[in-house]
């Protein structure tokens, strides 16, 4: 008898684990929305919510048939036009959420503070003042909008991405252009080398972050030079074009024959070397003479009678090449002030979003949202 109980026990069991084996768990379509249903449930285990009644059902019902047995049970005058108008209402109220979600990234990126901040502080606090000052249909939609940490990396690095393709276009059309570099280590030991740019754009000249790269092993003129290389090649920038290097002192950067300013001189043969003096410069403005600042005054005017007109404008062109030169590494001191602030303690492991944080903070040129969002699939948050 207990044998008997014993081998139907185990057949009980076997059955068990065959209908855990055939358990599929399915994944949400955006096809379903035609059906009137939104994505619910978590990433592990999507649902589908109804957007008539609000009623979840389980992942097993993410088929089309039984999506569209529930229409025909219980909303049986949903038909083509309110499927329409549900769509177009989704759709829109998506990329609004979409963008607000960008913007708050952007807020972000900015702090310099984490990720977490946008869902664990910003998202409570304007619900709790939506729901103060418009009512509780407000706070509903202002819950809608994504802001986990993971949705905060990835609308920062599309920013980035977007900058930096505009940075790349502006350069490509400047006549020449010039660079600062430095090389130090963040608070994780890694090597970092930080690079700026200056073009001309409209007869101004503008100063932009160009990249902030992680160095496979040390700060070595080879490894450097090997990222500048790589980085131009990728992004289709010539050489030819670089018309002044603005560096330190230090061997890596001035070494006679492996330096990074050396081979940087044998790609573009015209560009000039300038040594940063940041600290002689900042110590001689403290007591500055009178005549200097007259000195300084003039040359203010001069750039300002330049840009009156076409042809002294065309002159300013030609002048280009000279007014292009860094004279300090001031812009690389300060980016790698704000390496320090957003790679803390806490975020010593932050790599992957480093350089796309720093460009969303640090550029000047604005990500076009539009565009971005346009290649985007709003999905609104649960």
């Amino acid at each position: 008898m207990d044998h008997f109980l014993k081998r139907k026990a185990d057949l009980g069991d076997r059955s068990v684990q065959a209908k855990a084996s055939k358990c599929v768990v399915r994944k949400y379509d955006a096809e379903y929305i035609k059906f009137g249903f939104i994505r619910a449930g978590t990433e592990t285990k999507p649902k589908a919510q109804c957007v008539e009644c609000g009623d979840i059902l389980s992942n097993e019902a993410l088929k089309p048939s039984k999506l569209q047995r529930h229409l025909n049970s219980k909303h049986p005058g949903y038909g083509i036009q309110a499927q329409q108008k549900v769509i177009t209402s989704l759709s829109t109220q998506s990329k609004v959420t979409l963008k607000a979600s960008y913007m708050v990234a952007a807020h972000v990126a900015g702090s310099k503070k984490a990720f977490t901040i946008a869902e664990e502080l910003i998202l409570p606090g304007a619900v709790d003042m939506c729901r103060e000052l418009l009512g509780d249909a407000a706070a509903t939609k202002i819950q809608s909008i994504p802001l986990s940490d993971d949705t905060m990396a990835r609308r920062i690095v599309d920013m980035s991405d977007d900058i930096e393709c505009q940075l790349v276009e502006r350069i490509k059309a400047s006549p020449y252009f010039a660079i600062q570099l430095d090389e130090s280590t963040d608070i994780s030991n890694a090597a970092l080398l930080l690079v700026f740019v200056r073009y001309c754009m409209d007869s101004n000249l503008c100063e932009d972050l160009l990249f902030c790269k992680e160095l496979p092993t040390r700060t070595a003129a080879d490894n450097v030079i090997h990222c500048l290389d790589e980085y131009f090649t990728e992004k289709g920038l010539d050489w030819k074009y670089c018309s002044d290097i603005c560096t330190d002192g230090v061997a890596a950067m001035m070494g006679k024959h492996p330096g990074v300013v050396k081979q940087i001189q044998e790609r573009a043969p015209e560009a000039k070397w300038t040594h940063c003096f940041l600290h002689g410069e900042s110590l001689a403005t403290k007591q500055i003479s009178p005549e200097l600042h007259e000195v300084m005054n003039i040359a203010v005017k001069t750039v300002n009678y330049i840009k009156k007109n076409a042809l002294n404008s065309r002159c300013f062109a030609r002048a280009i090449k000279f007014l292009l030169p860094f004279t300090t590494t001031y812009l690389c001191e300060s980016g790698f002030s704000t390496v320090t602030i957003t790679k803390s303690k806490a975020r010593s492991k932050l790599k992957a979003t480093l350089d796309a944080t720093l460009r969303v903070s640090l550029s000047p040129i604005s990500p076009r949202l539009d565009l971005i969002i346009s290649k985007k699939q709003a999905q609104v948050s649960h």
